[in-house]
């Protein structure tokens, strides 16, 4: 009987530590969703992988959310302007998570941004000038290299918020000093914000299909 009364406890002793660990850790993400929006023109530091992918995750759920308000009454102006809102504070997240690599939005973005850009009014110069044939083939060439950039800016992007970043002082400041747990703080969000993708994919999918 006493044994039974133990593990019972022992059970909920477990059970309430699992829910005060949620509770605390989404404070944890929202701070860090918070701290991104007050510093949206701050461009400077370094972000850790648990700050960018806190406010990542929060800014899908918002986005989600008036995503589906907006299919249910066939508005689209919530949904543009909550971009617009968000805008700033992504590309300054996105730069400070760069910066814990020692790279920049320049490098990884808007550089090869750029580059696409002036590469295709080349082409449509070229085009104007060309026969029907050699214009086909201008196209099919932009069309592929612009897919390879856009890929390349991407998966770029990816690799250097998931990948864990320097421990080591750079260019841009100090890293993030880790506190007890961060660092898989940091990994758990990163996969809850993969996995509330992978079944936002799924659901928008089926609903095309209805």
């Amino acid at each position: 009987m006493a044994k039974n009364v133990k593990q019972s406890d022992t059970a909920e002793n477990l059970v309430s530590a699992f829910f005060h660990g949620v509770k605390n850790n989404c404070g944890e993400i929202w701070g860090n969703f918070i701290k991104c929006m007050v510093e949206y023109v701050n461009f400077k530091g370094r972000a850790d992988r648990y700050e960018y992918w806190s406010f990542m995750l929060v800014y899908s759920l918002i986005l989600a959310v008036i995503g589906f308000f907006c299919g249910f009454y066939g508005v689209n102006w919530p949904a543009n302007l909550a971009q617009a809102v968000f805008l700033l504070p992504l590309l300054a997240v996105l730069n400070r998570r760069l910066h814990d690599h020692g790279k920049n939005l320049w490098r990884v973005v808007f550089k090869p941004f750029i580059i696409l850009s002036i590469c295709y009014l080349a082409a449509n110069v070229a085009v104007d000038y060309a026969n029907a044939r050699q214009s086909l083939y201008v196209n099919n060439i932009m069309n592929w290299a612009a897919v390879a950039l856009i890929s390349y800016i991407f998966i770029g992007i990816l690799y250097f918020t998931c990948r864990k970043g320097s421990d080591k002082d750079n260019a841009y400041g100090s890293p993030v000093p880790y506190e007890e747990g961060r660092k898989l703080k940091g990994k758990v969000v990163m996969l809850l914000y993969f996995c509330f993708y992978f079944i936002l994919l799924i659901a928008a999918y089926f609903v095309a299909r209805i």
